[in-house]
């Protein structure tokens, strides 16, 4: 079974339609704000996944501990762009947290990325 986790998977609705479509992947959803987390949890149940689970935390918190080479995908969807100059520092996407991701990738392993923001975007790009 592949391992994959959702940053910021919110009130689930990627989480519970990739897993009702992808049996044989494990999709762990992370999120910070526990409200959010409920609702997905709920959608977990209500549609009686078994390859789905949720995490209330920081997802920074969580890469730093994941061990090397254990995840085949991560989805980074719409992040909280923090749009102001003196809070981009606040954005998930920063080159620690590339590192921590990319060390947890297994071989072959893949972080999709999508934002509508352009200036996120760019900065993603010069990321990667």
């Amino acid at each position: 079974m592949l391992l994959e986790f959702e940053i910021g998977c919110g009130n689930g609705h990627f989480l519970h339609r990739y897993a009702e479509e992808k049996k044989l992947s494990y999709l762990i959803g992370v999120e910070v704000k526990k409200k959010r987390c409920l609702k997905a949890l709920k959608k977990i149940q209500t549609y009686e996944l078994t390859n789905a689970a949720i995490i209330q935390g920081k997802a920074e918190e969580l890469i730093e501990q994941l061990p090397a080479n254990s995840v085949d995908k991560f989805h980074i969807y719409f992040p909280d762009p923090w749009p102001k100059t003196k809070h981009r520092r606040r954005r998930f996407l920063r080159m620690t947290n590339l590192e921590n991701l990319c060390r947890s990738l297994k071989p072959g392993g893949e972080i999709l990325f999508c934002s509508d923001i352009y200036d996120y975007y760019l900065q993603a790009k010069l990321l990667f």
